[in-house]
């Protein structure tokens, strides 16, 4: 067959046309047939009808024929080779391998599916939660009409977490517990089964059912050490440890926090070593050890500063700041609140700062200046839609009318922070 007329053929089959449709007052189809077979060369003038027809140039008869099972068969590979990177880490090769992929129209449902739960992998990579949630959606609908259940699992558990990342609690809730389910009926286990568990015992956690969580999670630990996939060990521990802290017993917390400590310190994840140090320190300053907490603390901001990780040392900051407050180093927690103040980010941390800095004036007995870092907290709270900081901040700058006996005031902020309570109460873990 002749490039031109494999040419005619493709943009022909295109259009949707049959041999009859195109040779139709041009030429007879007998002699399409020929010219498409290689036997005949076409005129110019019948190439420009052709053209006419087949709504394109005479120019794209003389492009190199496009052989489209051999393409998606390339597409294919390259899915199947971002999967793998995916799977290993290694987002950035794995998006340069997907940007290759220019058409998906003529792959299975199956690698479809796929290709959108990588793109809102990357996604998900780079902290696009928008996108990551949609992709994955997207991924989740397109595996409902195949029999993937693995991967459909892994969909749900991947849009579930990012679920979480957006404070969509109670969705992120009820995906989780519809994809545990499906993974039961479908008897879907090893990584896959870890991690939706890991997550699930995360949204737990974050809606306060702290017994089912830490249920969940040693599920997950002992389908960890079963197949002997042990990259989630500090991630389960590091939750474990949360979910103690929550129901006071200091002991389980603390060796859990430590044993993930230990792992992550055996594959050199400084991001995960200092989380936990912030952990520790959060779970000293509750049992009022301020003085262990505030070294903790010093020890993840050196970690978060040492790799750049600015939420993170803004998070440390917050709690050393507290930890300063409760104990009675009230020029160091001042220090460290206009430190974090500083920063134009992460508006939450900023809020609560102004909270410290309020409690810190009202032990100097300075009522009008703990107003007013109250009032700034409530101010940062309310634009950005932080519940959980102006139910904080209302509650403190109630405090400080009832102490110059402006009594009404205080009563009318507390009545107008009862109508709050039909929001999600989920205050934040980070403190």
């Amino acid at each position: 067959m002749s490039v031109i007329g494999q040419r005619i053929k493709e943009l022909r089959k295109g259009k949707g046309f049959t041999q009859k449709d195109l040779a139709e007052d041009i030429i007879t189809r007998s002699y399409l047939s020929q010219i498409e077979k290689g036997s005949f060369q076409p005129s110019y003038d019948t190439l420009e009808k052709f053209a006419l027809k087949l709504e394109c140039s005479v120019e794209d008869f003389f492009q190199e024929p496009r052989n489209k099972a051999l393409i998606t068969s390339q597409t294919k590979q390259k899915i199947v080779l971002a999967e793998s990177k995916i799977e290993n880490g290694k987002f950035l090769d794995a998006q340069r391998t997907i940007s290759e992929i220019t058409d998906i129209e003529d792959l299975s449902n199956y690698d479809r599916g796929l290709y959108y739960w990588i793109i809102g992998k990357i996604a998900e990579n780079k902290e696009i939660w928008e996108i990551a949630e949609e992709n994955f959606e997207i991924s989740i609908d397109i595996m409902n009409v195949t029999q993937s259940h693995k991967e459909k699992v892994r969909a749900m558990d991947s849009l579930g977490y990012t679920k979480i990342k957006l404070e969509k609690h109670a969705e992120a809730f009820k995906l989780l517990n519809d994809a545990y389910e499906f993974s039961i009926q479908q008897k879907v286990g090893g990584a896959i089964k870890t991690s939706l568990l890991i997550n699930l015992g995360f949204a737990h956690l974050n809606m306060k059912e702290y017994h089912s969580a830490i249920r969940i999670l040693r599920e997950a630990q002992v389908i960890n050490q079963e197949t002997h996939v042990y990259v989630k060990t500090g991630q389960i521990n590091l939750l474990l440890a949360l979910c103690y802290k929550e129901i006071n017993e200091l002991e389980k917390a603390e060796k859990s926090n430590k044993m993930a400590l230990s792992f992550f310190e055996s594959v050199e994840d400084s991001e995960s070593k200092a989380s936990v140090y912030n952990n520790l320190a959060n779970l000293y300053m509750k049992f009022s050890n301020y003085q262990k907490s505030i070294e903790v603390y010093l020890m993840a901001i050196s970690i978060f500063e040492r790799i750049k990780h600015s939420k993170g040392v803004l998070l440390s900051k917050t709690g050393l700041a507290q930890a300063f407050y409760l104990n009675g180093q009230y020029g160091e927690s001042e220090k460290t609140c206009f430190e974090v103040i500083s920063q134009p980010l992460e508006e939450q941390y900023r809020g609560y700062t102004y909270l410290i800095l309020g409690d810190v004036e009202m032990i100097r007995t300075n009522h009008q200046k703990a107003l007013e870092n109250y009032t700034k907290g409530f101010d940062i709270f309310e634009s950005n839609d932080i519940w959980w900081g102006e139910e904080v901040a209302i509650k403190r700058m109630s405090k400080v009318h009832y102490e110059l006996e402006d009594f009404q005031q205080a009563a009318n902020l507390l009545l107008n922070s009862t109508k709050q309570n039909d929001k999600e109460d989920i205050l934040p873990i980070f403190i």
